[in-house]
């Protein structure tokens, strides 16, 4: 085992690979043989084997008997659900992980990322205080500026941006405007990187994918139109 895990961290995934084969071939029924699988999975992820990282990490979790191994094999299933927008899938897996992590890097990430599974799964309340623990618990991460501007969103839907202006008359200008044409446009008042912008946007989208349907009808139109928050 451990030559496996120096091997991967040397990134000679195929050695860590093989030496795992072995591993697991021999000793299946070992009550340590749990890490083998996760190890494994790590190695196929990397090595973009996602279906069968996906099987080794599921597999880890049913012969572990270390609740921070089942966590982390949860969350690196979660990290894939993540990455493919299966955002209800991460979302549980996030949830179900990081409470049995330590509460360091890269803890934060997995925060952050609940956090938006959370949010563009519809949970919106759920998402609040994934980010919230990030404010609580990491508030120099790079993370806590995003997390502290996705938390102050004060709306349960997803709305799409078509302008953004330093002034409310020029904002009020482009609502009506749009409202012409038939959208049912309305600015906010949302600082952004220390500057004062009123956005205008249309839309109420509960879900991200909704929203996305929404950002491609309105781009015909709109090309540079965008997903808020």
């Amino acid at each position: 085992m451990e030559r496996a895990a120096g091997a991967y961290q040397r990134g000679e995934l195929q050695a860590a690979t093989q030496d795992l084969d072995r591993l697991i071939k021999d000793y299946d029924h070992a009550l340590e043989i749990s890490e083998a699988y996760y190890l494994r999975g790590l190695c196929r992820s990397k090595s973009r084997l996602p279906r069968e990282a996906e099987q080794d990490f599921e597999r880890a979790i049913q012969k572990s008997q270390r609740a921070d191994l089942t966590a982390r094999s949860r969350a690196s299933l979660a990290a894939m659900a993540y990455r493919s927008g299966n955002w209800s899938r991460a979302a549980d897996l996030y949830v179900r992980a990081l409470p049995d992590l330590p509460d360091q890097p890269p803890k934060d990430k997995m925060l952050f990322c609940a956090g938006l599974a959370l949010q563009r799964n519809g949970q919106w309340r759920e998402a609040v205080f994934q980010f919230g623990q990030i404010l609580r618990k990491f508030r120099d991460s790079p993370m806590a500026a995003d997390a502290r501007r996705l938390a102050s969103w004060r709306y349960d839907y997803f709305a799409i941006q078509l302008a953004a202006f330093s002034s409310t008359d020029r904002a009020e200008s482009k609502v009506q405007e749009l409202r012409a044409k038939g959208y049912d446009a309305v600015q906010e008042f949302l600082p952004r990187n220390n500057q004062s912008l009123w956005v205008v946007m249309v839309g109420r989208y509960p879900t991200y994918s909704e929203a996305g349907s929404g950002k491609t009808r309105v781009q015909r139109s709109y090309p540079d139109a965008f997903i808020i928050p």
